[in-house]
């Protein structure tokens, strides 16, 4: 895991030794064991930098920028390649002599041997890399299927940089750039930004499985290698039914070879463990294939009713782990929270990165590596609104639209007695009510699932609101092999997940220069899910049955089976109070002047509201709060 960073020009850039070193520099906290820059003499029009955590041989032979045997392409490449032991061999069979044994130079002897497109088909992992063709005087850019590790760019004046993260583009840059106004409405909405966008209009994201080629003195070609809907689609094709009981021998077999394939590294490794279903089967197969007992690392908040810890804690004990946890407390919040434009480069507004940044600290002070169980809710249907979105929409949908908007008036009208009784008697209409008022038509399914899914119904964005289609990947009625649930985790897997989960743990576990490793979003783990039949996933109250089943054969269900809470944490009331000096100087009145495409009164009415306990807006507020700290730290780059 590293680093990368890099650009490529028709003309020469001056001084471009200096500039793609101080470009390399701002990554230092994503790969602090090397860092080295390669730039072509001849011409100074093409760099390359990168910035090192040394996992795979991590001796110096194995250092980048890296260049191919034969000289022809020179990589700088952050991730991990789990399969590059199988090519290296394929490699080796058709000539090409190693002089490491890191999965970089598997890499770039692929690339040399086969070509981009070939090796992209091949590789299994997670990658953000760039390829510069001497040759050819090429630049490919790649990144991975499900957008793992990050990768943004900018063309300027016949110029292409890009970089792991945004800083490094700034640096190249040196000068304000624009703000893009959806950008700020997707965070402001939903807590994160869609890509390809960025805070900044001029830079953009490779999209998960995308590549952008340059031919110098051309303009930057995009392509996918990869989209979730094609691979969804080939895997619902021909898939003979199977009885439950091969379904979990199959998935159990996938499983422990892609978790021991995961947990190859020349240092430390561990696992992140919540005590729930997905980390704990990650840690209880990791542990089966360790010689020695494995760090399992946990988060728990001071707050009783919010910590899970003592979950994390039964399960570590059951299976030998060396745990190890801390406890998150308002005063250790405090502490981390004024860090986070520091590594989040553009604003990201899930708070629970908090927990996330003390965790992955945690870990870093044993391990280089860790495991996590991300992915596991969006491929088994592990989000319980996956169950009552469909019921109540099964409702809605069944009356006239007149009478469906006089339904939702009422709900909306009569919502706080609704969530009060319905909380033990009607699991849907007590979630529905969370959510209300919807503050607009529902007529859709789409609909219903965008407002579940966003922070509240009236949007606190103030601007030239341009509609982004990023809302609208997987509802297209033609797509008839897809069902309702099957709409939500591929809109999960490719916008919470994508651009929320991923890069929330991508920052907060590289602030650190940790590698966590993602087995349930393997290549072959996400294949198989997707070819699974629904009610191996999703039968109308019961959830996950397929992965659950198999997670009581490793851990006893006593030890599982507890509500769901997800990474939750009294973030409401810490907000209230120690947290509420550090929130009332950034959206007081005379800071709210400052920042722009913000509804200055409304974020105002909200937060009185809020901290009078009079109502609860911490979901609402929180994006507000890590746009306008992004904003101060960053605003010497924003164009006014």
């Amino acid at each position: 895991m590293c680093g990368i960073t890099g650009f490529a020009a028709a003309a020469g850039i001056r001084k471009a030794g200096e500039k793609i070193l101080a470009m390399a520099q701002t990554l230092n906290h994503r790969g602090p064991d090397h860092l080295a820059t390669w730039t072509e003499l001849e011409t100074h029009s093409v760099a390359l930098g990168h910035t090192r955590l040394s996992v795979m041989d991590p001796k110096s032979r194995s250092h980048q920028p890296m260049t191919s045997s034969n000289g022809r392409f020179v990589i700088t490449f952050n991730g991990e390649i789990y399969n590059h032991l199988q090519f290296r061999s394929l490699l080796a069979s058709e000539g090409v002599r190693f002089s490491t044994t890191s999965d970089t130079e598997a890499l770039v002897e692929a690339i040399n041997a086969w070509g981009i497109e070939r090796t992209l088909v091949v590789l299994e992992g997670m990658f953000a890399f760039a390829a510069w063709d001497v040759v050819d005087r090429k630049l490919w850019l790649c990144r991975d299927r499900l957008g793992i590790k990050p990768c943004y760019w900018m063309w300027h004046d016949n110029a292409l940089v890009f970089g792991s993260q945004i800083k490094s583009l700034l640096e190249w840059s040196g000068q304000p750039l624009q703000l893009d106004q959806d950008s700020v409405a997707s965070l402001v909405d939903r807590g994160f930004i869609m890509s390809p966008r960025s805070i900044f209009l001029r830079i953009k994201q490779l999209e998960p499985g995308q590549v952008l080629s340059l031919k110098i003195g051309e303009e930057p070609n995009l392509q996918f290698f990869w989209s979730l809907r094609s691979a969804k689609q080939q895997q619902a094709k021909g898939r003979a039914y199977r009885p439950e009981v091969q379904l979990r021998r199959e998935l159990d077999e996938i499983l422990n070879d892609t978790i021991k394939q995961y947990m190859q590294a020349d240092v430390p490794t561990g696992c992140f463990l919540s005590g729930g279903f997905d980390s704990s089967l990650v840690a209880a197969i990791a542990c089966r294939h360790s010689a020695r007992p494995i760090k399992t690392f946990a988060v728990g908040f001071a707050e009783r009713q919010w910590d899970e810890s003592w979950k994390a804690r039964r399960v570590a004990k059951y299976l030998g782990s060396d745990h190890h946890e801390i406890i998150l407390d308002a005063q250790g919040a405090l502490e981390i929270v004024e860090d986070i434009p520091k590594y989040y480069d553009e604003p990201f507004a899930d708070f629970s990165q908090l927990p996330t940044l003390a965790v992955s600290r945690l870990a870093r002070e044993q391990v280089t590596v860790s495991l996590s169980g991300d992915g596991g809710d969006e491929l088994f249907c592990g989000y319980d609104r996956y169950g009552w979105c469909q019921q109540f929409w099964e409702l809605l949908s069944s009356l006239e639209p007149d009478l469906r908007e006089k339904a939702l008036k009422f709900l909306e009208c009569n919502r706080v007695s609704i969530r009060s009784s319905a909380a033990q008697m009607n699991h849907t209409l007590f979630e529905v009510s969370k959510h209300l008022p919807f503050g607009y038509p529902v007529a859709t399914f789409r609909d219903l699932y965008s407002r579940v899914t966003t922070t509240g119904p009236g949007s606190l964005f103030d601007g030239d609101r341009i509609r982004f289609q990023g809302d609208d990947l997987f509802w297209n009625d033609s797509d008839e092999f897809l069902t309702l649930t099957d709409r939500m985790q591929l809109q999960d897997m490719r916008r919470y997940m994508g651009d929320g989960i991923l890069t929330k743990v991508d920052r907060a576990s590289m602030s650190v220069g940790l590698e966590v490793r993602v087995p349930l979003l393997s290549e072959q783990v996400v294949d198989y899910a997707f070819g699974l039949p629904e009610w191996a996933k999703y039968a109308g109250q019961s959830q996950r049955d397929l992965q659950k089943t198999l997670s009581y054969d490793y851990i006893p269900r006593q030890l599982l089976d507890y509500p769901k809470m997800g990474f939750g944490f009294p973030i409401d009331e810490w907000l209230r109070t120690s947290l509420r000096e550090w929130a009332e100087d950034l959206i007081s009145v005379q800071s709210l002047e400052n920042v722009p495409y913000l509804k200055s009164q409304s974020v105002r009415a909200l937060w009185l509201a809020h901290s009078s306990r009079h109502s609860d807006e911490h979901w609402r507020l929180w994006p507000v709060l890590m746009y306008v700290q992004w904003y101060r730290h960053w605003s010497h780059f924003v164009a006014h």
